[in-house]
């Protein structure tokens, strides 16, 4: 197989074209029996034109994929990033685009929010791809502004649990958006909520998943952890965030979790100069690049595969070219012996959506604390509200982007954000 993440961008200077032209040529030779679409389908936010909702599929994946690239008409298996879900309706629509008479050729595969594939390779070798919306499971942006009432947690955990324990594949591999481990673009608690995805990595130690591929950050990386291959794809046609932006944000970057394990490694994350000597700085790290690109997949016997990781041109540069060995089921880290997951961060004693998105500085005060509020219609009074706390103070930024706004200009309590503009609360005691 092959997979590509953060792809459904057509702005000028995106790697899209480049990326799309390049994937042709491998799919040529290696002739993937499927692609796997990691999420962030159709940038800026899904399927935003009610008058002709499924145009921005054809110009942002079919035409710039499929239809111009016979080796890449393939399945594509589907799943939500937190980019589809910024439009009402849109992951609706982008589900209900698999049965529609538009799909021609049925390439485009994204029958629910959650799924799975099971796969039977030339050399008899079976692998069970299990499609997980991380929107839903980790809580996060888009789903909670814009749910979708199919996309349901607890059933989608029950699913992930009797789909991986009832399968008998050679190879379990679970595809998503948001990463669980990761050291780039989005890094740390705010983006990783590890207390939320030590719940689904717990699942995928109990019944063997050897590897995790997802989007969201618009780098490349490959990351080994307590035998499970957490594999970054999400630089399809996004570019990396340049030096000046992630000196911007610092405060941002300087935390990344693995278990009971912190690294503060954020002088090797700035920008793009952390992938010559990564695996020296995180021992986890295997490769780590932002020059553009995809992922090939082979599952060469029930024992081993290869993972190649291609840059945007298509090479794949020395260390590049991986060996992974299928996982075996383990018990959870608690029965492992290992510290618990980061607790949830409270505001006096209550949990929110998106503790401490802000820096401390934002949020000084012991009685209070920061957090956020994606596009939407809910003011940061209505928020606080929702945990019987009240609104202390805020901070609006138009544009939107959720590590900008923290620099945002004060508020009001009762400010809403609007369509594409964020807010970040401090709420405090009734």
């Amino acid at each position: 197989v092959m997979a590509v993440g953060d792809q459904g961008s057509v702005d000028p200077g995106d790697f899209q074209p480049v990326v799309a032209a390049s994937m042709q040529t491998i799919a040529a030779a290696f002739g993937p029996a499927a692609i796997l679409g990691l999420g962030d389908l159709l940038y800026p936010s899904g399927l935003e034109d009610a008058a002709d909702p499924l145009a921005g599929i054809f110009e942002k994946w079919y035409d710039p994929f499929v239809a111009k690239h016979p080796a890449l008409q393939k399945p594509w298996y589907m799943t939500a990033g937190n980019h589809d879900y910024h439009t009402p309706g849109s992951v609706e629509r982008e589900i209900g685009f698999t049965n529609h008479p538009s799909n021609e050729g049925g390439f485009w595969q994204y029958p629910s929010c959650y799924y799975s594939r099971l796969h039977t390779a030339e050399n008899g070798v079976t692998v069970q791809f299990v499609m997980v919306d991380t929107q839903v499971w980790l809580g996060w942006e888009g789903w909670w502004r814009h749910p979708y009432a199919a996309c349901n947690r607890a059933r989608q955990a029950e699913w992930l649990e009797k789909v991986l324990g009832e399968s008998i594949a050679d190879w379990k591999v679970v595809a998503s958006h948001i990463p669980l481990y990761s050291t780039g673009l989005h890094p740390g608690a705010v983006h990783t909520f590890p207390e939320e995805a030590s719940s689904l990595i717990d699942i995928m130690h109990k019944y063997g998943v050897s590897l995790y591929l997802n989007g969201h950050n618009h780098n490349q990386e490959v990351l080994v952890k307590d035998g499970i291959t957490y594999v970054t794809s999400g630089n399809g046609a996004k570019q990396y965030l340049d030096q000046a932006y992630v000196d911007r944000y610092s405060d941002a970057f300087k935390s990344y979790r693995f278990g009971s394990e912190t690294y503060l490694s954020y002088q090797d994350v700035r920008g793009c100069a952390r992938n010559k000597d990564a695996a020296d700085t995180l021992p986890h790290v295997q490769m780590f690049s932002c020059s553009g690109g995809f992922m090939g997949l082979t599952f060469l016997s029930k024992h081993a595969a290869e993972l190649v990781m291609f840059d945007a041109d298509g090479e794949s540069m020395p260390g590049w070219r991986f060996t992974i060995a299928a996982a075996s089921p383990r018990p959870a880290a608690a029965e492992r012996g290992l510290a618990p997951a980061t607790p949830p961060r409270t505001c006096l004693g209550r949990a929110l959506k998106f503790p401490g998105i802000c820096s401390a500085r934002d949020c000084a005060a012991t009685d209070s604390c920061c957090t956020s509020v994606f596009w939407g219609a809910r003011s940061c009074a209505a928020y606080c509200r929702e945990f019987g706390l009240e609104c202390r103070a805020v901070l609006h930024n138009p544009e939107g982007a959720d590590d900008d706004l923290c620099l945002g200009a004060a508020t009001a309590c009762d400010t809403a954000p609007g369509p594409h503009a964020g807010l970040a609360c401090t709420c405090g005691g009734a």
